[in-house]
């Protein structure tokens, strides 16, 4: 590389986080039988909108619970509900140029039923960011440039911790593995592993 040549590297510039509250009733429909008890939640964060500005990021989504509870007959049920969520994060560190990784997800989860038809969802969506801005830096030559000097020049460059980041999604992973089944049931008695 020539001695003008200019050297980038991404780094990180700051942190963030904020969070959103979710509290609210949700009605069984009619064709759903009232509720016994609560057997089992599930919670997910869908991020799906995304805003990047000057000192200024925005994400946003869906926060979806799967609850399944005990019927007043008996047999289990199922019910779905999403809710929409917008986090919002100030940082001067933020540029329209600026990478930015972000993971959300739900903390301090609470489902509990109000009546037989009336199901109590809280929880917080929570959204973390990394905020990463293009750093470069160029060498800098010192010393004469006359004859007698020739030989004296000296190059100067201004070192930058530089690291490299994978970004690794559930969709990335694939995994298959043999596993040796002991137990005393038949494993076509086997509901889930986790």
């Amino acid at each position: 590389p020539s001695l003008r040549d200019e050297f980038c590297v991404w780094s990180t510039v700051g942190n963030g986080e904020a969070e959103y509250e979710i509290s609210e009733e949700y009605i069984l429909p009619d064709y759903l039988p009232d509720i016994k008890k609560i057997l089992f939640v599930k919670s997910d964060v869908s991020e799906t909108d995304e805003f990047i500005g000057d000192g200024r990021a925005e994400f946003g989504g869906e926060a979806v619970f799967n609850i399944i509870y005990s019927g007043d007959s008996g047999s289990p049920r199922c019910v779905s509900r999403a809710f929409n969520y917008l986090n919002g994060i100030e940082l001067e560190s933020i540029y329209d140029e600026s990478i930015i990784d972000s993971r959300s997800h739900i903390k301090n989860r609470t489902v509990r039923a109000l009546s037989p038809r009336k199901i109590l969802i809280k929880a917080k969506v929570v959204t973390r960011i990394n905020v990463r801005n293009k750093v470069c830096v160029s060498p800098r030559l010192t010393g004469g440039s006359g004859m007698e000097d020739e030989f004296t020049l000296e190059r100067r460059v201004n070192y930058t911790d530089c690291v490299n980041f994978a970004r690794i999604t559930e969709k990335d992973i694939r995994m298959s593995e043999d596993i040796e089944y002991r137990g005393k049931y038949p494993i076509s008695e086997l509901i889930c592993a986790v």
